[in-house]
């Protein structure tokens, strides 16, 4: 028996994130970490894609009509650098990494009607298709499907983080704020290529660290990483000693004194003024901003403030914003990981998508049903399908999730099909539109230089459930 998942994507700060297991596969948009933490209007989801103006480096334009039907190429755009004109074959290679950018080796990949393996480095080619249709199987529960890419180049991050190899610290801070003073507490924080790691020292303690987890990576026995501790008043917020050094871990081995030693000055206080630009009616859930792993405190949500953050926090280590709100009932969100030398921030949010149909708990035909939203403006849309499979009377739970990313603001249901994707007829399901707003296009999201990563902002609308019969 299944039934199908009802709950809205979770979202949370990847970037923070303390360690982490072998091939782990994380929520939808981002990874948990220790501090707390994927739609252009119009365009087809049929073959022969979205209207678009020139095509991008590594792209070919695509014909194509706004309402999602399959478009005769009037409407192309012209090729652009790196491009072919639309409609002719192209040979495409591909890859798939994880979240750190490590190759992901044995994933199944379908393009038209063809399907290979990932090797081992991540990468899969087909030769002579037209704007294409990319199916990424991670396992038998667990796909993401593209619409109507033309890229020769595409490269897709799997929701997985996977490391080999992995190291232990012993070190002692000391300087500015040892022993630590009443009211104060220090957040140790290393961080590097894969690496994360957190340690957090109370008042009275005397500097002494052991990790508690072992910072793992992925690639070569060794990795550089920084160090990082930055102490503060717990009732104000104000940071009051900052240090920083750069270290090399080396697989299974513990990094100890003096290389894990490091020594605190007097933290200097700046501001950073920030401005978001949301539109009218915008209900901030949260803010939270982050230097490495440490919230600082932020005012009642607003669209300006000013912070003040410390001087001197290295590149390595940076910012993050944390954003959670809603615009009509639909949620907004950004989590962005920022230059540490930023002196103004600027974030720009947009209006969520909107489902429009069906309506919720409709049933569908396979031959005619189709799934029609608002996207969001200058957003790629993600359409999630998620159902959860019931075993041994209620025992097992099995969840089922299906991401699909379109230009377009139609999905036909018979399209998805045809692709089999994990849609089963006569049970419920639920579909929920989402965006991401850090990409555009299909195209644009796959490009080898897209960070899906660090930058991720869109928004939601609410779930609703369906079932379909033949």
């Amino acid at each position: 028996m299944r039934t199908f998942a009802y709950g809205a994507f979770c979202l949370a700060l990847w970037v923070v994130a303390c360690g982490s297991e072998d091939a782990k596969r994380t929520e939808p948009d981002a990874e948990a970490g220790a501090a707390g933490a994927d739609a252009a209007p119009g365009g087809g989801s049929s073959p022969g894609g979205a209207p678009v103006g020139d095509a991008g480096e590594g792209t070919v334009g695509r014909g194509g009509a706004p309402d999602g039907t399959a478009g005769d190429g009037a409407s192309s755009g012209s090729a652009g650098t790196g491009g072919t004109e639309p409609g002719a074959p192209i040979n495409v290679i591909g890859q798939v990494v994880d979240r750190g950018g490590s190759p992901l080796a044995g994933v199944r990949v379908e393009v038209g009607g063809e399907a290979m393996t990932t090797d081992a480095d991540g990468e899969f080619a087909f030769e002579a298709v037209t704007p294409y249709d990319i199916v990424v199987r991670y396992s038998e529960t667990e796909s993401d499907v593209y619409l109507g890419v033309t890229r020769t180049d595409p490269k897709i991050v799997g929701n997985y983080s996977s490391t080999n190899r992995s190291a232990t610290l012993a070190g002692t801070l000391s300087g500015q704020g040892y022993p630590v003073p009443t009211g104060h507490e220090t957040q140790l924080t290393i961080r590097g290529v894969d690496v994360g790691f957190s340690n957090r020292q109370m008042a009275g303690s005397n500097g002494a660290y052991v990790s508690s987890g072992s910072p793992a990576w992925t690639g070569g026995p060794t990795t550089p990483a920084t160090l990082f501790a930055l102490q503060r008043n717990v009732t104000t917020g104000v940071f009051t000693a900052i240090g920083s050094k750069l270290v090399t871990l080396t697989d299974q081995e513990q990094l100890t004194s003096p290389e894990a030693d490091l020594t605190l000055v007097a933290a200097v206080p700046r501001d950073l003024d920030v401005t978001i630009n949301a539109p009218a009616g915008i209900d901030y859930s949260s803010i939270i901003f982050y230097v490495g792993t440490v919230p600082v405190s932020v005012p009642s949500p607003s669209s300006a403030f000013t912070l003040q953050v410390p001087e001197d926090v290295p590149e390595a280590v940076g910012f993050v914003l944390n954003l959670d709100a809603t615009v009509d009932g639909r949620r907004t969100y950004a989590i962005s990981k920022l230059s540490s030398s930023l002196e103004t921030l600027e974030l720009e949010i947009g209006v969520p998508p909107a489902a429009t149909s069906p309506t919720d708990e409709a049933t569908l035909s396979a031959a005619t049903g189709a799934f029609e939203f608002a996207a969001e403006p200058g957003a790629v849309s993600r359409v999630v399908f998620e159902y959860t499979e019931i075993l041994s009377g209620g025992e097992l739970q099995i969840e089922h999730t299906t991401n699909v990313l379109t230009d377009g603001t139609k999905l036909a249901l018979s399209r998805l099909l045809a692709l089999n994707l994990d849609l089963p007829g006569d049970e419920l399901m639920s579909w929920t539109v989402q965006s991401r707003a850090d990409a555009p296009t299909v195209d644009a999201y796959l490009a080898p230089a897209h960070d899906q990563v660090s930058d991720v902002r869109g928004g939601a609308d609410t779930p609703r459930a369906f079932m379909f019969q033949e």
